[in-house]
């Protein structure tokens, strides 16, 4: 599943049509890739069809802005070609021609249990489990650029696209939170990396280098124990000996379902998110500190050098 996700949002980037023009034709050779990519990747995960669809969104056929809808309608009709949903009907009917051969023979259905987790699923089991799924040093860059990542995302709205959609997945597409939300890591790291850069690039600048290599031990410190680096994985079961949580509980006979958001014993969960939501509230406000008094570097400004493409 993995080889074909980040494989189709190379397609997505290779996808891209040149600034300078509004929505040409997607080259003929590149349909064709697409297309074996589709009949390839959804038979292999239904979730793959989130590519396909990101890629009628390839000349950014949305106004992320207030406009009259008339403007809308020619803006979205102007840059959305029908060839462009070719992957994602191909790859659809694939899949729904291999689940109507091995027909379920339980109760399980994709609407009804989205509908269920939408009613399930609270607000501090998905921060949670965005924290696990991530770690806190991410999030705290993330957060730190956030307008420069909005920015990008909206001049690349098939990324906009499958980013909304995994969030979505993440809290309709069961209890496992954090394995929903890691598909979206190769575009969190990719945000992650420019504003590294960018803050690295300021604070040096600002001459505040010493100051930069605490603020990033901190975050890389944080970061491995959030990845738990130096623990194994406890076998499930487990103990059931409760153990208390240092972001996460740091023992590898422990109990395996105290690793999981939705599954955690509620003592657990609640010392995690509460020890997350206070080491990235010092990463963020370190990190701000540190930018304090660059010209032109604030975060809040959302300019300055290295900025990136």
């Amino acid at each position: 599943m993995w080889l074909f996700w980040l494989g189709g949002l190379l397609l997505l980037d290779h996808s891209r049509p040149a600034p300078a023009a509004s929505a040409p034709a997607l080259p003929p050779l590149l349909l064709a890739a697409w297309l074996a990519w589709a009949a390839l990747a959804l038979p292999c995960r239904e979730v793959l069809l989130l590519p396909a669809l990101a890629l009628a969104c390839r000349a950014n056929p949305l106004l992320l802005r207030r406009a009259p809808l008339a403007s809308w309608r020619a803006h979205t009709r102007a840059r959305l070609r029908p060839a462009l949903f070719a992957p994602a009907l191909l790859g659809l009917a694939l899949f729904l021609l291999i689940r109507a051969w091995a027909e379920p023979t339980n109760s399980y259905g994709f609407v009804k249990t989205a509908v269920l987790w939408l009613w399930l699923k609270s607000l501090p089991h998905y921060l949670h489990g965005m924290c696990q799924a991530f770690g806190p040093a991410l999030l705290v860059l993330v957060a730190l650029d956030g307008r420069r990542a909005w920015r990008r995302l909206a001049e690349r709205q098939d990324l906009l696209a499958v980013a909304a959609g995994v969030a979505a997945l993440g809290w309709l597409g069961g209890s496992d939170t954090e394995r929903l939300l890691y598909w979206g890591a190769p575009l969190l790291l990719l945000a992650a990396g420019h504003s590294l850069e960018h803050n690295w690039r300021a604070s040096r600048s600002a001459g505040r280098g010493g100051r930069a290599l605490a603020w990033l031990a901190f975050l890389v410190l944080a970061q491995a124990l959030g990845q738990r680096l130096a623990w194994l994985i406890p076998d499930h079961p487990g103990s059931e000996e409760l153990v208390w949580p240092l972001l996460t509980p740091l023992s590898s006979t422990g109990r395996y379902l105290d690793l999981w958001s939705q599954h955690a014993r509620p003592e657990v969960a609640v010392l995690s998110l509460a020890q997350y939501l206070v080491v990235m509230g010092l990463g963020i406000w370190g990190g701000r500190r540190l930018l304090r008094g660059a010209a032109g570097c604030s975060p809040a400004a959302g300019q300055g050098p290295g900025r990136a493409g």
